[in-house]
């Protein structure tokens, strides 16, 4: 799992309210995650700040998975702390068609990606790095750069279908709407929050009072049993 701590993403990401709000969300959001990949069954390393280097994104994503590889593993599915719709499904798939050879590439709604299954022996560290990260042509970039292997031949890419991400209020907005109530209402216990209605559009509103939204007031919707 590589992604900021929640103290660092609230910071980046504030989703429009206080900062000892977002961090919770942040949290819920991480944990989500983390439930998740630990559910698969399958090793786990969380990379964040504290041990991640590099200049530039890319840089520090593909240090990270280098140390990985250093630690003894052969095969990686990468995974960071803002894809709630991430499942144990997608996991396992990643990791049977790793182990058949393959790579796997799960692409978010913006053009980025929420999931990258890796093979050490076809892995360019410095291509890798030098993809462009954070714009919404990353999704196209991983596509070729995982079809590639260190001879230049073709490796079949397993596409994992599109995903949320979580960067913005709109995002957490249109998760609600999205999400299968068992899902959403897990991430909503974790953050202590409830799912509101504002004129027919789903917002979080926390229990420290404080909205997503300035528009009120909201009436509350039941919870899943």
């Amino acid at each position: 799992m590589f992604s900021r701590s929640a103290k660092a993403e609230a910071e980046r990401k504030s989703f429009g309210v206080s900062r000892t709000v977002a961090i919770r969300i942040h949290e819920a959001l991480q944990r989500q995650i983390e439930k998740t990949l630990r559910a698969s069954e399958l090793p786990v390393i969380k990379s964040t700040e504290a041990t991640q280097r590099g200049e530039t994104f890319g840089d520090r994503l593909a240090n990270a998975i280098q140390d990985c590889w250093a630690k003894g593993f052969e095969t990686l599915i990468v995974v960071g702390g803002d894809s709630p719709e991430l499942s144990t499904c997608d996991i396992k798939r990643a990791h049977t068609a790793l182990q058949s050879g393959r790579t796997a590439l799960g692409n978010d709604f913006r053009g980025g990606s929420f999931l990258i299954g890796l093979q050490k022996a076809s892995f360019r560290q410095n291509q890798f790095a030098e993809l462009p990260w954070q714009t919404d042509q990353i999704g196209c970039a991983l596509r070729r750069e995982l079809g590639l292997t260190c001879e230049g031949s073709i490796t079949e890419v397993l596409a994992l279908g599109s995903r949320a991400d979580c960067n913005s209020k709109q995002d957490l907005k249109d998760f609600a709407k999205r999400a299968t109530d068992t899902v959403w209402s897990a991430l909503l216990h974790a953050t202590t929050c409830r799912i509101v209605d504002f004129d027919n559009a789903l917002e979080l509103v926390s229990c420290f009072g404080e909205s997503l939204t300035s528009r009120g007031p909201p009436t509350e919707l039941p919870h899943a049993a």
